[in-house]
């Protein structure tokens, strides 16, 4: 874990190391624990803890009647293959309303995509109403959705 001063910084489920994925596909062999390693993974996890505990989104505190989906709903599963986007809003208990905007742009038959992430990563609740809210809340579900303003006009297609 990061020092104290630093918390902000840190990704609040993973830590400094990183997620599987970070750990077995871009840093295999324990290389997630050198210095680069772990300067790649913050930065790509920018302020994770602040987004989370300041800004975050409670799942439970979602009205679920309120969940508005536009576009693919699994636009985040497509990973460059076409050009895709989703609006997702929703809004809280107390009367907030609260968006997530993802886009994806294939640039024609090029290998490289533009990725869009706007809002509050809501792709994450697509399809949530009363009846099946509960889905949403299990123990292996994420409890807070972060803010997110991304966009990385560089990612590679993945097939």
């Amino acid at each position: 874990n990061l020092p104290k001063w630093a918390a902000w910084f840190d990704e609040n489920d993973y830590g400094i190391n990183g997620d599987d994925g970070w750990k077995n596909e871009h840093f295999p062999n324990g290389k997630n624990r050198t210095y680069w390693a772990r300067l790649c993974w913050l930065y790509r996890n920018r302020i994770g803890v602040f987004s989370a505990k300041y800004l975050g989104v409670k799942v439970e505190d979602i009205d679920a009647s309120s969940v508005e989906s536009v576009g693919d709903t699994l636009a985040t599963e497509n990973k460059g293959a076409k050009s895709t986007q989703c609006l997702v809003t929703c809004k809280m208990k107390d009367g907030r309303e609260r968006f997530g905007y993802y886009r994806e742009i294939r640039y024609g038959k090029s290998k490289f995509y533009c990725r869009i992430y706007l809002g509050w990563k809501l792709m994450d609740i697509c399809g949530m109403n009363e009846e099946n809210k509960s889905t949403y809340l299990e123990a292996n579900d994420k409890k807070v959705l972060k803010t997110v303003w991304a966009i990385n006009p560089f990612k590679k297609v993945k097939r």
